[in-house]
């Protein structure tokens, strides 16, 4: 059980004459696993429901996540090379047993720790404000937010939601050069 978000493709002459059939004839054209941002974007609130989605919203949808991807490339470098001192760090505190080296390497682990977060932060800010996460419909999370990780994506504005932003480009870029808005149809479904 997860968050799936399927957008497919239909003639729009057969869906306005007969959703259903034309339904059983969709062609896929992209799938998402836990991409949570893409709920409030398109405005999707119920499960299992087929929705409209217009050229205009795809196109709104890749400006705003190619914005945050060029926010992210600004610091990706840097970020990077924080998390190599941090993982040797991190490598020197499990080998250790000198008292004063220990407590030096948690500090220098703290200090790059807090480095790397302040790089996330115009990131995060930036997401927040261009594609939120959503909260899980059903539930809106249980257990301290333990079940609405497992059941509809992490809330967390880092790896997991950089990964759907590339695949929403990689995504979306196909399906704008593929239909033909003027006779097609996109459809989004979701199951939660």
């Amino acid at each position: 059980m997860g968050l799936d978000i399927c957008f497919s493709r239909v003639n729009k002459n057969d869906y306005s004459l007969n959703k259903e059939t034309a339904i059983n004839n969709k062609i896929e054209i992209g799938y998402f696993y836990k991409v949570n941002c893409l709920l409030p974007h398109f405005g999707y609130v119920n499960n299992c429901e087929y929705i409209e989605i217009e050229k205009m919203q795809i196109e709104d949808l890749l400006i705003k996540t190619k914005e945050l991807l060029a926010i992210y490339g600004k610091f990706h470098a840097q970020l990077e090379l924080y998390k190599h001192d941090l993982k040797s760090y991190e490598r020197s505190l499990k080998l250790s047993t000198a008292l004063f080296t220990i407590k030096d390497n948690e500090d220098k682990c703290k200090l790059i720790q807090q480095k790397i977060d302040n790089l996330w932060e115009p990131f995060e800010t930036a997401a927040k404000e261009k594609l939120p996460t959503t909260l899980d419909f059903f539930t809106g999370g249980v257990n301290g937010g333990d079940y609405l990780e497992w059941s509809f994506g992490s809330q967390d504005y880092r790896d997991w939601y950089l990964k759907g932003l590339i695949e929403i480009v990689e995504i979306f870029e196909k399906v704008l050069d593929e239909t033909d808005f003027d006779v097609e149809q996109v459809l989004m479904w979701c199951s939660w």
